[in-house]
């Protein structure tokens, strides 16, 4: 039989998880718009019930909770408290009774009494019991209503310990470090909102929040001249937002005003391009200055480095190109120097130092070409000489040895030019059109102003018509049978001679295209076979494509795959031969052996084949021996 006791105990429990369901964990409202939308406890059957059973029994403390509990439910949170103080002297130790009394508070706005409660639940055990008692919610609750108060310090130290409660809650983590924030507790803000971030790095709303910590901690020390201090905060603003432009202007100010130009160029020169308008024209100045300090100090390539993004742009500044015309001079990179300086004259056309800077930086190109043409035609490269030459000579018209080169480069070109253009008319007489028609274009290509070249080859192309007509028919008759190689080397030969003829082009791609069908025809043919276990069939189709295309992935996979299949079987059939000769059954040993000898003859298989030969005929001797002496006793049974 159940005891009034365990009755009123299952029932509280009941009550309990009824209560926790319908009390929501979030701020509460206040008094007015709760009262309004509360039920009438003379509507409420269970605060009834209680309430008659407390006329019977006043002293029973659980009953009294239990009344507590229906109130609280009901919305009544003052008489609730009232009637739970009155038994709580009985169940001071109960997790229960604790924490709805810091329920209660909480929605009656006393924080202070909430957390004093809420503190004895824990004590009493409710971390114990997270799922009935969350704990960590409850005095979450408790610090929002210190926020609503104003008590900025007291919800701080109550998130501390909501944090500790529960690690893994993200909105109690975020909302502890912004309340650090807000309260201008920055070093405490900055731990908090880090160790959020490395567990939560997406959350942009926080890392705007740690970014904004930072950077406006570093513009009030870089108003107050804390220099050193500023550029601190704003390297930690960065880390926490690599992108952002203000914190890489503020640090690149801050180095420029150390004197270390290298900082400016590492701070601004890869990412200015995207900055606001507003930014880059503050940032420009400061890679132009850096720039300068560079070029003084002979380090050219970071100088470079720090004035390519505001000289690509279409509007750049005189003096930016000027100064990166300087730059360009001293790394000897005569190309840019020119363009640079032709730019600056275009804006000014008398600028005064860029006249005499593209003059140097038009014969340092000069010199450049012609060192460049000496070397080609030491290699015997006379045309592409040539051309630098002549480019050269633009440049640098009155060079004497320039002059020179220009001289002695043409007269080689022009005689072997002559050379070819007369092998060419003897091929033609021979007639051999089409030698003679390679040879005038090996003429044209070293010498292309040669009017003599221009005549043959027109005169040759006329007179070829039917010839080519000719191999026209007979390489489309080749890609008609599908002789598709044979067929691709006859239109690439017509190429040759007329790279533009259409009917040619066309039978070219057609062949390349049939080849292209015919290796995957033959690819699935030898993946089929390899499938079917035949070898051979696999081994002649991969074989075929990689005469076609030596480094084809999948025909190679193919005969490797054929490799270690025959590698296996060979290993088999050594396995059964060896077998076989062991149990004496010298012909099925035979017939492995020679199965093995037919996939892989090596000497060391071929020895091992004579040396069980050997072994067979000596047996053999041995038995005829025996039946001859079996014979010569009469023994015609053992003979």
């Amino acid at each position: 039989m159940m005891t009034t006791g365990s009755f009123l105990s299952r029932l509280a429990s009941f009550l309990l998880l009824v209560i926790l369901t319908l009390i929501p964990f979030a701020a509460c409202a206040n008094d007015s718009a709760e009262s309004s939308s509360l039920t009438t406890t003379e509507e409420l059957p269970w605060v009834e019930r209680y309430r008659r059973a407390l006329e019977i029994d006043p002293d029973n403390a659980a009953l009294r909770y239990q009344l507590g509990l229906a109130l609280l439910a009901a919305g009544d949170n003052a008489a609730a408290i009232k009637e739970m103080h009155l038994a709580y002297p009985s169940l001071s130790q109960s997790v229960g009774i604790n924490f709805n009394l810091g329920l209660a508070y909480t929605r009656l706005r006393e924080p202070d009494s909430a957390q004093l409660y809420l503190e004895q639940a824990e004590a009493s055990g409710a971390l114990q019991q997270r799922e009935i008692y969350p704990l960590a919610s409850a005095l979450y609750n408790v610090a929002l209503v210190y926020l609503d108060n104003g008590e900025r310090d007291a919800a701080i130290e109550v998130l501390r310990h909501v944090v500790s409660l529960a690690p893994e809650r993200r909105d109690l983590m975020r909302l502890y470090g912004e309340v650090l924030f807000q309260a201008g507790r920055t070093a405490e803000a900055q731990e908090q909102l880090l160790r959020y971030l490395e567990i939560y790095p997406d959350d942009s709303r926080v890392r705007e929040t740690l970014f904004a910590l930072h950077y406006n901690r570093g513009l009030e020390l870089l108003e107050g001249k804390q220099n050193p201090a500023a550029q601190k905060a704003f390297f930690r603003a960065l880390e926490v937002a690599p992108q952002s432009p203000m914190a890489r202007y503020y640090l690149a100010y801050l180095a420029y005003l150390q004197g270390s130009s290298e900082e400016v160029v590492d701070y601004l020169a890869e990412y200015v391009a995207t900055f606001p308008e507003d930014i880059q024209r503050s940032s420009f100045p400061l890679l132009f200055n850096a720039a300068s300090r560079l070029l003084t100090a002979q380090q050219y390539a970071l100088a470079s480095q720090a004035l390519a993004p505001i000289v690509e742009r279409p509007e750049a500044e005189l003096k930016y190109l000027s100064l990166a015309g300087q730059v360009a001079l001293k790394q000897n990179d005569f190309v840019a120097a020119r363009d640079y300086y032709r730019q600056v004259l275009k804006g000014d056309p008398a600028h005064a130092e860029a006249l005499p800077s593209l003059a140097l930086a038009e014969k340092g190109l000069a010199r450049q070409r012609t060192a460049e043409g000496q070397a080609q035609y030491r290699q015997g490269k006379l045309l592409e000489a040539y051309q630098l030459f002549v480019e050269a000579s633009k440049l640098d018209p009155l060079d004497p040895k320039l002059v020179a080169y220009l001289k002695e480069t043409k007269r080689k070109l022009s005689t072997a030019a002559e050379q070819a253009f007369d092998r060419a008319v003897e091929a033609e007489t021979s007639g051999d059109s089409i030698r003679a028609l390679k040879l005038v274009r090996q003429g044209r290509e070293l010498w292309p102003d040669a009017t003599r070249g221009g005549e043959l080859e027109q005169r040759l192309l006329e007179g070829l018509d039917l010839e080519l007509a000719r191999q026209l028919l007979e390489a489309q008759s080749l890609l008609a049978m599908q002789e598709y190689p044979r067929a691709l080397e006859a239109f690439a030969m017509l190429l040759e001679v007329d790279p533009e003829h259409e009917d040619a082009l066309r039978g070219y791609e057609q062949s390349r295209r049939g080849i292209e069908q015919q290796q995957e025809q033959r690819l699935a043919a030898g993946a089929e076979a390899l499938e079917n276990g035949d070898l051979d069939s696999a081994a002649a189709a991969f074989g075929l494509v990689l005469q076609q295309r030596p480094g084809q992935s999948q025909a190679l996979d193919g005969m490797q795959r054929i490799e270690a299949l025959r590698t296996a079987m060979i290993g088999d059939e050594l396995q059964w031969a060896r077998r076989a000769f062991s149990e004496g059954d010298y012909s099925a040993a035979r017939e492995h052996f020679l199965n093995v000898l037919q996939q892989l003859d090596t000497p060391p298989l071929r020895n091992e084949y004579l040396a069980f030969e050997s072994a067979v005929e000596n047996r053999l001797s041995g038995l005829l021996k025996a039946a001859r002496a079996a014979r010569g006793e009469h023994d015609y049974r053992k003979a």
